[in-house]
């Protein structure tokens, strides 16, 4: 058995990745989205609806989550509403939708959504920027 210094065991600790939940049904953007997300060291976690990105945000606890809207099944606010009911669902939550509707916007910043991006009107560079900085402010 090896046993390593504690401070060793720290470090690991500090730099271990934060994961992200990547809820899109599109299966091009959800390739996109991990291969931006992993080159920037975050573990990305996938889901292609809110049944399955609340499944999984229970059973893991992603650090944030990237929510699309218009999704089988259940939908991204419903989600959304669904997260914020949990103890454990206070985690940031960026929305990226191809919805530019005022509704929608009011909507998902309502249910407590901390960004709301059009897709087609942001890059994923500005998305990882602004992830980055509220993984920060919740730390």
């Amino acid at each position: 058995m090896i046993f390593l210094p504690f401070w060793v065991t720290c470090y690991h600790t500090l730099i271990m990745a934060q994961t992200i939940l990547v809820v899109e049904d599109n299966e091009e953007l959800q390739l996109a989205y991990r291969i931006t997300l992993e080159a920037e060291n975050f573990t990305v976690l996938q889901a292609k609806n809110g049944n399955q990105g609340l499944e999984q945000a229970g059973a893991k606890r992603p650090d944030a989550i990237l929510l699309d809207l218009n999704m089988p099944e259940m939908d991204g606010l419903t989600m959304l509403e669904e997260l914020r009911k949990q103890p454990w669902g206070n985690m940031p939550v960026i929305i990226l939708t191809s919805s530019d509707d005022i509704n929608d916007v009011n909507a998902g910043l309502e249910s407590k959504a901390q960004a709301y991006f059009v897709k087609d009107e942001v890059s994923l560079q500005q998305v990882v920027k602004t992830l980055k900085k509220l993984l920060q402010a919740s730390s």
